[in-house]
């Protein structure tokens, strides 16, 4: 570890050439300058709260090659990465596996780090899982999940409880006529939850919110407005269960969209300081869209991203960045202006690290250093080997 460690500094000292970001290949993510967004203004030490939410299946159709434009789809997302920081995310699941991109945003731990465990919640158990929850908790916060699906679905109410949740808000919290949209629990019930909490909350609040609508199968999937539905265009070589399959998806996730726009117009009301994090767990499952069609770089949907932003009340200036879901939870940390503990701090240089990488060999090794560093995060004894490293550095 102390090798690693060490070797991770001299990295972080050595001149890397600097990899070119141009969208890492996918379209539409060059940098937009725009206009800068009017800053609001809080009394200096007011901490924000903060909410994050994981959008089911939510993708940026645009990515696909026979559709142009997602910016009548999905405003509010657009809206959100000309003012935030964001891009495009990479999540270790691709159709399903939604807790495998949930472990990884709340812990900053890859899942590459554990090749053998397909499914965190239900194979780790401990009686503490470090993640920025505690993180925050420990800053003081509240701290609140909500999901509006029963709450031993994938074990969440146990990790979520080793992970320091104070409360975890599930199906059964929500009222009886709760709306339903598709499947499950619609995203306008969950952002009434959220707003819910938020309003009766005296002290810093994070909210983490797993949200239903979008999940699949899509095909047969029920819609409450069958008129907003048959709007959504498909390209003109599209045929079939392709042509149903991506309106009923196209629905849900519009839907999805429109809740976070309300969400952030919310938050921007309530003369608070905020920062609102969004992200999609994973690609949907569309078997018929994806037999049908391809995607702009040629690659499969395994491979594709998600689209992911970090918003501060007080930020101007749109970022555009690349990063895997693990590095999320660091993005919320810095835009909410929080102290990052050791881990966090390490995070931080190895994303670095891997952005200026250029070539494959050298972001395997940071990678694997990156993985060795989780495995002792995971079992509470990085800060330890930390003080050691330090230890060693002060007496030579």
């Amino acid at each position: 570890m102390c090798r690693f460690l060490c070797q991770m500094d001299a990295w972080a000292q050595e001149t890397i050439r600097k990899a070119i970001k141009n969208g890492h290949g996918r379209k539409g993510q060059e940098e937009k300058k725009g206009e800068k967004a009017e800053a609001q203004t809080f009394p200096a030490g007011t901490r924000p709260d903060i909410v994050i939410i994981q959008s089911e299946s939510f993708f940026d159709p645009a990515i696909l090659k026979d559709i142009d434009s997602s910016e009548t789809l999905l405003p509010n997302l657009h809206r959100a990465l000309s003012r935030a920081t964001g891009g495009t995310m990479k999540a270790p699941t691709f159709g399903g596996g939604t807790l495998r991109t949930e472990f990884e945003v709340l812990t900053g731990i890859p899942m590459d780090a554990y090749p053998k465990i397909d499914f965190p919640y239900l194979q780790i158990s401990q009686k503490s899982i470090p993640s920025i929850v505690g993180v925050l908790h420990d800053d003081g916060y509240k701290t609140y999940a909500v999901h509006g699906n029963a709450g031993g679905f994938w074990d969440r109410d146990k990790a979520f409880k080793e992970m320091g949740f104070d409360r975890f808000f599930t199906r059964a919290d929500f009222p009886s006529d709760a709306k339903v949209d598709g499947w499950f629990l619609s995203d306008e019930a969950m952002t009434t939850q959220i707003i819910s909490l938020l309003e009766k909350s005296s002290s810093p609040t994070l909210v983490f919110s797993v949200s239903i609508e979008g999940h699949g199968p899509y095909e047969h999937v029920p819609v409450n407005d069958m008129a907003k539905r048959n709007a959504v265009p498909t390209p003109p070589a599209w045929v079939g269960a392709a042509v149903n399959e991506y309106k009923n998806y196209a629905y849900h996730i519009s839907n999805a969209d429109q809740q976070m726009g309300r969400l952030w117009s919310y938050l921007a009301s309530r003369h608070r300081p905020f920062v609102l994090a969004f992200y999609g767990d994973h690609l949907p499952a569309l078997q018929s869209v994806y037999a049908l069609d391809g995607f702009d770089d040629k690659f499969d949907g395994a491979t594709e991203f998600v689209p992911w932003f970090v918003l501060a009340s007080d930020q101007t200036v749109p970022q555009k960045k690349h990063i895997n879901a693990w590095m999320l939870g660091e993005e919320v940390l810095s835009a909410a202006g929080i102290a990052k503990p050791p881990y966090y701090q390490a995070l931080a240089k190895a994303q670095n690290l891997l952005d200026d990488s250029a070539d494959d060999a050298t972001r395997r090794k940071v990678q694997l250093g990156i993985d060795s560093m989780s495995r002792l995060y995971l079992n509470n004894r990085f800060d330890q080997e930390i003080s050691s490293v330090e230890a060693q550095r002060r007496s030579q």
